[in-house]
């Protein structure tokens, strides 16, 4: 594959990405809304680090989505949870928060994990779903937070 080359024009309008980013976090709270939170028999911590790990990735999500549709702008600093931040920062430590989902849901659902039966079956939808959504948004929306996260306001 050709290296992908960024310019202004690859770089998606952020009130777009806002709206992409509250209809991915909407899609990952149906998954999640989906999944049970607790399971017959002892707790098992890996099934409840993956959900976790994915509520975090939403929260993120539309964290994110808020600051872009504030600030109208990736690199312009707005006023998040008490703190000045940039949205493209934002972005990246999503983007970062759904990696660390996949990953525990991965390893959560490999066929070696001794993942109870039950749970790996509550997971199966968040398993097969998040993946995706983190693939499709790091393809789309990485470069642009690499390029604009060096650039100052």
């Amino acid at each position: 594959m050709l290296p992908q080359q960024l310019t202004a024009e690859t770089i998606p309008a952020p009130r777009e990405v806002a709206g992409l980013l509250v209809e991915y976090a909407a899609g990952l709270r149906s998954a999640l809304f989906e999944t049970p939170a607790t399971y017959a028999g002892p707790a098992y911590l890996p099934t409840r680090r993956a959900i976790r790990a994915a509520e975090e990735a939403a929260a993120l999500l539309e964290e994110a989505a808020g600051t872009l549709a504030t600030a109208g702008a990736f690199v312009v600093p707005v006023l998040s949870r008490g703190v000045w931040t940039r949205p493209v920062d934002v972005l990246a430590a999503a983007l970062r928060q759904l990696e660390t989902a996949r990953q525990a849901l991965e390893a959560h659902q490999a066929p070696g994990a001794p993942t109870p039966l039950e749970n790996r079956a509550g997971c199966l939808f968040l398993s097969e779903w998040l993946p995706l959504a983190a693939a499709d948004l790091e393809e789309l929306l990485a470069p642009a937070c690499e390029l604009l996260g060096r650039v100052e306001p």
